[in-house]
C-alpha cells in the first residue's frame, strides 16, 4: 500500500510559560507608541494622505487604487491590484469573477495546475503567501479543485498583491502577501446582487440598518454534482480516456459585514467568513478513495478613528483553518486531521513627523496548532493518536515604516520590523526593508527594493498530487525558521494618453531552512514527524513582463515569466541542486476582453506553462514478484507543458444585469492532474512493461449563469 504508509506519533513536549515575557514586550511597545504621538513630537499642516490605506472613517467608502476605469492597478508601485467592479467583464469561468486566479495571470504568480488552489510566487512554497482577509490571516487559498473563487466577488472592494517592497506592517511569510478588503463604506441603499448557474449561485445583500449602521451579507453554494457532473459524464467526459473517475464535490461560504459609522470620527466593522468543502474521490488506480474535508472560519472586530488629525485603527480577530481525510482502501482505513487556531490583536497608527509620514503598529497573535492527528487499521492493527499533541505558541512583531521623499524624483518607502516568536524556544528577529522609486519623467519610473523576511509557521506538504492533506507547525528546537532575501529593480512607462502599461522586472531571492517532508501520509513507526523534515536552502531569480491595455472597446494583458526556482538539501539528490516541483521556465498568460456593444462583451484567457517537475523511477525489477524501482535524479522529469484557453461571453439586458455563458479549456486539452507508472509484467516472458498514466479531472466545462442586481 504505497500511498498510505507510514503513521507519525507527536512527542509530548513541556509547554512553557511566557507570558511574562509577552507582557513585558506589550508594555515596551505600547510606552513606545505613546512616546511617538505625544503633541511634542508631531505637527501636522495638511490631512495625512490615505495611501495604501482606507482609513476613511467618515461619508462613503474611499479606496485609492489610482484610476477606477483601469482593470488592473498598481504596476508602477511594483504591487498589483485588482478593483472587483473593473473586472466584472473579464473571464468569469462559471459565472464567478475570481481575483485570485486573476492573480495567477499576472507575471511571478504560478499555479500547480488543474484541481490545485496552490499558489506560487517568485518561487517560494504554496505556505510562504501570507493571505489577509480584512486583516485576518487565512491559512488556505481557495475551495477544493480551484475551479471556484475562495471570496464572493461581490463581497469585495479591492485585492492587492504585494511580491515586492513589501511594506513593515506584514510579516510573517517569505513570498508574498495578498491583501484581500471587503466593503467599508455604508450602503446607500437596499441591493441584491448576485448570479445563479449550472453550477454554483451566488447573491449578496446590502442592507442600511437606520443612519449609522449598514450590513453586507453574501453566500454560495454548489450543486454541480447534482445537474452538471452528470451531464458531462454522460457526454464528452464518458468517452474520455484516464479520467479519474467517480468524484463527488460541493461547497458553501458565507461572508458578514457589519459597518458602524459611530461618529465622524470614528467606524467599527464586524466582519465573519464560514467556508466548507466536501469531495468524494474514488481512484483504484492511484488508491484515492474516501472523503476529503477543508473548513474556513474567522471572526473580526475592528475600530478606526481619528485622534485630532493622527489615524488609528485597532483590531481583534480569530481565525481557524481545519482539513480533514477520511480514507477506506481493501484492509487499510485512514482518518486524518489537522488544524491551527489564531486568537490575536492589531493596532497602527498613522501620522506625520514634519515631512515625514510614519506608521507605526503592534501585531500579537497566539496560535495553536494540531499538526496533524490520525487514527488507521491495516490488517487488524490499529494505530492512533491517543493524545493528540497541540502547539502552543505566541507571536508578535513592532513595526515602523515611512515614505521620505528625497527630491521631486526620488522617494522612498523604508521600514523596520521586529519579530518574537515563543513556542518551545525563543525566536526572534529583526526585518529591514526599503524600497526606491525614481520618476525619469511624467510617464516613466525606475524602482528597486531589498526586504528580508522570517518565517515561523511552517507548511508540511506530504502529498505531491494537490488533496489538502497539507499541515502547519511551528518554528521549534528542531524545525528552524525560514528566512529570506529578495532583490528587484525594475522599470515601468505609460504612453498613448495612458492607453497602455509596460513594466519589466528583475528578481533574486534566496531562502534559508526551507522544508521538503521525506514521507507521504503516515508511517507506522512512533516517531514524530519532526524527524521526517529535511530543512535545505532555496534560491529564486527571473524576468517579469506585461503589456496592459487600459482602455477603450478592447483591454487586457499579455504578461510572461522567465524564472527559475531550485533547492538544495543534504539528504535528497546526494546534495545537489534540483528544481522545485512548482520551478516553470516560461509561463505565459493572455487576457483579453472586448466590448462589441452595450449589450454584448466577450473574454479570453489563455495560459501556457512549463510543466510541473517530479521525480521518475529511472529502473524497475522484480523480487518474488514484487515489482521494485529505483529512482533517478530528484524532480528531474516533467509533467507535459500546461496550456488551456478560456472563453467567457456576456450578454447585459441593462447594467449589472445579464447572461453569461462560459467555457473552461475551450479545446478540450488533456493537462493531467497527476502521473503515475502502471507496471506489468508477462508471465510468459517475465519482461516488465511500465507504461505513464495520466489522470485527469474534466476535458471541458461549460456554464450558463444568470448575474443579476436588484
Amino acid at each position: 500500500m504505497e500511498f498510505f504508509h507510514n503513521v507519525w506519533l507527536f512527542d509530548c513536549r513541556k509547554y512553557m510559560n511566557f507570558q511574562k515575557q509577552i507582557f513585558f514586550l506589550i508594555t515596551i511597545i505600547f510606552i513606545f507608541q505613546s512616546s511617538l504621538f505625544s503633541k511634542e513630537n508631531y505637527t501636522l499642516k495638511d490631512s495625512i494622505p490615505l495611501k495604501d490605506s482606507t482609513l476613511q472613517v467618515s461619508g462613503k467608502e474611499v479606496v485609492i487604487t489610482g484610476d477606477s476605469k483601469k482593470k488592473m492597478g498598481g504596476l508602477s508601485s511594483g504591487k498589483i491590484s485588482f478593483n472587483p467592479s473593473a473586472v466584472s467583464t473579464l473571464p468569469s469561468v462559471m459565472g464567478n469573477t475570481d481575483l485570485l486566479k486573476l492573480l495567477e495571470l499576472t507575471p511571478g504568480v504560478q499555479n500547480s495546475g488543474d484541481a490545485n488552489t496552490n499558489m506560487y510566487i517568485r518561487g517560494g512554497d504554496q505556505g510562504q503567501n501570507l493571505l489577509l482577509y480584512n486583516n485576518v490571516p487565512l491559512y488556505t487559498p481557495g475551495h477544493l479543485l480551484g475551479f471556484f473563487p475562495l471570496f464572493n466577488s461581490d463581497h469585495i472592494s479591492l485585492l492587492e498583491l504585494h511580491k515586492t517592497g513589501i511594506n513593515a506592517r506584514y510579516g510573517g511569510r517569505l513570498s508574498s502577501v495578498i491583501d484581500v478588503r471587503t466593503k467599508s463604506g455604508l450602503p446607500e441603499q437596499v441591493s441584491v446582487k448576485g448570479n445563479v448557474g449550472l453550477l454554483s449561485s451566488q447573491a449578496t445583500l446590502q442592507l442600511p440598518v437606520g443612519e449609522k449602521f449598514g450590513l453586507y451579507l453574501s453566500g454560495r453554494k454548489t450543486y454541480i454534482e447534482l445537474l452538471m457532473q452528470p451531464l458531462l459524464d454522460a457526454t464528452v467526459n464518458n468517452n474520455a480516456k484516464n479520467r479519474v473517475e467517480n468524484t463527488d464535490y460541493n461547497f458553501y461560504d458565507t461572508n458578514i459585514t457589519l459597518i458602524g459609522e459611530l461618529s465622524q470620527n470614528n467606524r467599527i466593522i464586524i466582519d465573519a467568513f464560514f467556508g466548507e468543502d466536501n469531495f468524494n474521490i474514488a481512484d483504484n488506480n492511484f488508491l484515492l478513495n474516501g472523503l476529503l474535508k477543508w473548513e474556513n472560519r474567522s471572526l473580526s472586530a475592528q475600530w478606526d478613528t481619528r485622534m485630532g488629525e493622527t489615524q488609528f485603527s485597532q483590531q481583534i480577530y480569530t481565525s481557524e483553518y481545519r482539513n480533514m481525510l477520511s480514507s477506506n482502501q481493501a484492509e487499510m482505513k485512514i482518518d486524518l486531521t489537522s488544524k491551527i487556531q489564531d486568537v490575536g490583536y492589531k493596532n497602527k497608527f498613522l501620522f506625520r513627523l514634519k515631512n515625514i509620514f510614519l506608521e507605526t503598529g503592534l501585531q500579537y497573535a497566539f496560535h495553536q496548532v494540531t499538526p496533524q492527528t490520525y487514527e488507521m487499521v491495516n490488517a487488524g492493527q490499529r494505530y492512533n493518536t491517543s493524545n493528540p499533541s497541540t502547539l502552543n505558541a505566541h507571536d508578535a512583531g513592532l513595526y515602523m515604516s515611512s515614505n521620505v521623499s528625497f527630491t521631486s524624483k526620488l522617494t522612498a518607502e523604508m521600514g523596520l520590523r521586529y519579530n518574537l516568536f515563543i513556542q518551545d524556544k525563543s525566536f526572534n528577529s529583526i526585518n529591514p526593508r526599503v524600497a526606491l522609486r525614481y520618476r525619469l519623467n511624467e510617464t516613466s519610473v525606475l524602482r528597486a527594493a531589498y526586504s528580508r523576511q522570517n518565517q515561523y509557521l511552517i507548511l508540511l506538504t506530504p502529498s505531491s498530487i494537490g488533496i489538502p492533506t497539507d499541515f502547519w507547525t511551528t518554528a521549534s528546537k528542531k524545525i528552524p525558521p525560514q528566512s529570506g532575501d529578495e532583490f528587484s529593480a525594475g522599470y515601468f512607462q505609460s504612453f498613448l494618453n495612458d492607453a497602455f502599461d509596460i513594466s519589466a522586472e528583475i528578481f533574486y531571492r534566496n531562502m534559508n531552512h526551507v522544508t521538503e517532508y521525506s514521507q507521504n501520509f503516515i508511517t507506522q513507526q512512533i516517531n514524530s514527524y519532526t524527524e521526517n523534515v529535511l530543512n535545505g536552502t532555496g534560491k529564486a531569480y527571473g524576468l517579469e513582463l506585461i503589456v496592459k491595455k487600459n482602455y477603450d472597446r478592447f483591454t487586457g494583458w499579455v504578461s510572461y515569466t522567465l524564472g527559475r526556482s531550485e533547492r538544495e538539501f543534504d539528504g535528497i539528490n546526494e546534495g545537489r541542486i534540483f528544481p522545485a516541483k512548482f520551478d516553470r521556465r516560461h509561463d505565459l498568460s493572455f487576457v483579453s476582453s472586448y466590448t462589441l456593444n452595450n449589450q454584448w462583451d466577450v473574454s479570453v484567457v489563455y495560459v501556457y506553462a512549463t510543466g510541473n517537475a517530479y521525480t521518475l523511477p529511472s529502473s524497475w525489477y522484480f523480487i518474488n514478484s514484487a515489482p521494485v524501482k529505483e529512482y533517478g535524479d530528484y524532480n528531474a522529469a516533467r509533467m507535459p507543458n500546461y496550456n488551456r484557453m478560456d472563453l467567457s461571453v456576456n450578454y447585459w439586458c441593462k447594467k449589472d444585469n445579464g447572461i453569461n455563458f462560459s467555457i473552461y479549456n475551450v479545446f478540450m486539452v488533456n493537462n493531467p492532474v497527476y502521473i503515475f507508472l502502471n507496471v506489468e509484467q508477462d508471465k510468459e516472458t517475465g519482461n516488465v512493461k511500465v507504461a505513464v498514466k495520466r489522470k485527469k479531472l474534466n476535458t471541458i466545462i461549460p456554464s450558463i449563469s444568470w448575474k443579476f442586481k436588484f
